[in-house]
């Protein structure tokens, strides 16, 4: 008999993730034995004793908020790319090491890739942590040279986004100007911060397309506005199935129909 193989998704205050679902339902699909769940630790429970124990049988994980950074620290190895980034969403268990990757990264670049824009010149990005970094180097690899990452503080990691500006909030809706691509990394949109946008609609009004890595509600405040005004809009559920195919192509070996599998799995949030 086979065992089932144990998977999660690890991170903080995450019951209205849509992962368990995800996964569990692209197992059945390719006949993969295995059984995803989540791993919700507080804050201030986070250590390395704690998460050992929680995924002792486990053959892998995701990590979402707030861990993406904090898990480096516990990885046994760190793919080239994760550690460029300095963020990881997956974790391998192999031969009693966990490996780190980060295919946040597949997932963007496929969403990036939907907008067709005409220009790659000058973006915007709101948050300045593990997926706010994984954006920033998507983008210089994309060939975007004029990129502003915008902090409640304006405290973020200038050592990290050596060519990007770092401002507040305040400076964002005060120096308007016309740019290419607005990156929502923030958790503004969702869950209690529903009725929430990051941004004013009238900045809205000055860029050609808007990304919102949020996935559920797959339309957030921020989308629909933006909608309404016209410009081309996008929402993190397919980066959410993306990265998701390519963490499961890591941890089974299998290589995964990324395209048949994401309208199979469209489905099931419509």
């Amino acid at each position: 008999m086979e065992v089932i193989k144990k998977y999660g998704l690890l991170g903080a205050n995450i019951a209205y993730s849509f992962s368990p679902n995800l996964h569990n339902r692209m197992f059945q699909l390719n006949g993969i034995d295995g059984f995803y769940s989540l791993i919700d630790i507080p804050r201030e429970e986070f250590s390395l004793d704690v998460l050992t124990e929680y995924v002792r049988s486990f053959s892998g994980f995701n990590v979402t908020i707030p861990y993406k950074e904090a898990i480096l620290g516990f990885l046994d190895e760190v793919d080239e790319r994760a550690r460029k980034i300095g963020a990881v969403n997956t974790v391998v268990s192999e031969d009693g090491k966990w490996i780190g990757y980060n295919t946040d990264y597949d997932g963007f670049m496929f969403l990036f890739n939907q907008l067709d824009l005409r220009e790659k010149r000058n973006a915007t990005i709101l948050g300045a942590g593990g997926a706010a970094k994984m954006v920033y180097q998507a983008l210089m690899d994309l060939g975007f040279d004029d990129i502003s990452v915008v902090s409640r503080s304006r405290n973020c990691d200038e050592t990290y986004f050596k060519k990007a500006r770092c401002i507040n909030y305040t400076s964002l809706e005060l120096n308007r100007k016309p740019v290419d691509l607005l990156v929502n990394c923030t958790p503004l949109g969702m869950g209690s911060h529903i009725e929430t946008m990051p941004v004013s609609r009238e900045l809205l009004l000055h860029h050609d397309a808007v990304i919102d890595l949020i996935y559920n509600p797959p339309e957030t405040m921020l989308m629909r506005e933006a909608s309404k005004i016209g410009i081309k809009v996008l929402g993190g559920l397919d980066m959410l199935i993306v990265q998701a195919l390519e963490a499961e192509s890591l941890w089974t070996g299998h290589s995964m129909n990324t395209e048949k599998n994401r309208l199979m799995l469209m489905g099931m949030f419509r």
